[in-house]
């Protein structure tokens, strides 16, 4: 099925948390998820069935937010995969590459042609997080921490496409769970597990089963998400296990540490990119 492109357009100065407060509420209305690029306006890019009308979604939500944006959609006929593809390439991270699922393929092996451990995402479904730089940063702690002992169990809070999930699966973990109150999400998250081979070890749901808990916790999202939801996070947590927490600014850092360490958990290394997102990690003792 063709796909046609749509791009909302923000002022350039629009906070980048409200941009992706606007992302959630357009997938929770059951539009597919959007890659965020910061050029010269902010802008949230995404490919949407040529029978979808998204203008009233559009409207709901930017009014919700009290934000102003124009958008358009673009038809690229039968080029379509090609330019979704040349819109996104294949981002590498370590031993692991991330792209876009080829026309005619049905499923990703787990190594390339050249051996390296690789990701597929199918086009229209999410696609584009994995090109996000809290995505990227959390992915290069991902790859460190799974080099030589990979954690057993993982859970990604947040986990929108299950690119994290997937890829700690991908890196060794035996099992994860891929956790999201949004359907679009799930549904997303399920599909590129099936696509990839790793079903079977991913489960995805709107909570975590009572009682479930994972060596590492990954949460890739928002700060007020990160600290509204500090008690489940930390409760995930294994004794003994890692917390990874993503998508904070510099000045977010200090009032989130002080918030996770009030739960009784210790601080560990931090990492920043060169575009000044931050990652915290934590551990719980055993």
């Amino acid at each position: 099925m063709p796909l046609i492109r749509l791009t909302v357009s923000l002022p350039a100065d629009t906070d980048e948390d409200l941009a992706g407060a606007l992302a959630a509420l357009l997938m929770a209305r059951g539009l597919p998820g959007f890659e965020i690029r910061q050029d010269l306006a902010l802008s949230l890019i995404t490919w949407i069935d040529p029978a979808v009308q998204p203008e009233a979604d559009l409207r709901f939500a930017l009014d919700a937010l009290g934000l102003e944006a124009t958008w358009r959609l673009e038809d690229e006929g039968d080029g379509w995969r090609d330019q979704l593809i040349e819109d996104h390439p294949p981002l590498t991270v370590g031993p692991l590459t991330i792209r876009a699922l080829s026309s005619g393929e049905a499923r990703c092996p787990p190594r390339d042609l050249e051996g390296r451990l690789q990701i597929a995402l199918a086009p229209g479904m999410a696609f584009g997080a994995g090109r996000h730089p809290t995505t990227a940063l959390t992915l290069a702690a991902l790859v460190e921490r799974c080099a030589d002992a990979p954690p057993a169990r993982v859970v990604d809070v947040g986990c929108g496409a299950g690119i994290l999930a997937l890829a700690a699966l991908r890196l060794g973990a035996e099992a994860a769970w891929g956790i999201d109150i949004e359907p679009g999400a799930l549904r997303a998250s399920a599909e590129h597990a099936a696509v990839n081979g790793l079903a079977d070890q991913l489960t995805v749901a709107a909570s975590l089963p009572s009682g479930a808990q994972g060596d590492l916790v990954l949460a890739n999202i928002t700060p007020p998400v990160l600290r509204d939801l500090a008690p489940l996070i930390v409760d995930a947590c294994a004794p003994g296990g890692q917390i990874m927490l993503c998508g904070l600014r510099a000045h977010h850092v200090e009032a989130i540490s002080a918030h996770y360490l009030d739960l009784g958990i210790h601080r560990g290394p931090a990492r920043a990119d060169d575009q000044g997102w931050r990652l915290l990690t934590f551990h719980k003792a055993a």
